[in-house]
């Protein structure tokens, strides 16, 4: 356990990230604005792109990849918690998110399956969240914390909770 925390603390403190490994960094791309407290659908305008770990002007049907927009309800993996995931659309296009990653800069990284269509810069585009995995998401995070206060209450201040793992099946 000891050799663990100090492997998490370490990757902390020198940055370690999703972008740093597996994807490009969007440096010098503008802070996506979050609305996903109160909005799981809205209008936004997308602003980079990249597939294959490189930036890209567009990405097409059957391609995955990384779409960047202006302001998004998709939450980032965060804390241990799952990045939302749902759907990214436009006329005649449609691009499945599997998973919401955000970097250093704040900028929300929405990682993409396109299943119809093609996606380019400044396409405007609806997002929509999967209410019912957001709804599971927010169960199972909720329960992470109401245990761990049952614990602290029952064993004491000594317990401490973090790093756990939360998404819609646990």
């Amino acid at each position: 356990l000891k050799v663990q925390k100090e492997t998490a603390r370490n990757a902390r403190k020198d940055g370690s990230s999703w972008e740093d490994n597996d994807g490009f960094k969007f440096e010098g791309t503008q802070a996506t604005e979050f609305v996903g407290y109160t909005d799981l659908t809205c209008e936004s305008k997308i602003i980079s792109l990249s597939s294959n770990g490189e930036e890209a002007d567009g990405i097409g049907e059957g391609e995955n990849g990384v779409i960047v927009v202006k302001k998004s309800p998709f939450y980032a993996e965060m804390g241990g918690q799952a990045g939302d995931i749902g759907l990214i659309v436009k006329d005649g296009a449609e691009a499945k998110v599997i998973d919401t990653k955000k970097n250093a800069s704040g900028v929300y990284m929405h990682i993409v399956e396109v299943t119809k269509g093609s996606f380019t810069k400044s396409d405007n585009v609806t997002l929509t969240v999967c209410k019912k995995n957001r709804t599971a998401i927010g169960r199972n995070h909720s329960a992470t914390h109401l245990l761990h206060k049952a614990l602290k209450e029952t064993l004491g201040d000594h317990v401490a909770q973090a790093g756990s793992e939360v998404n819609a099946k646990h």
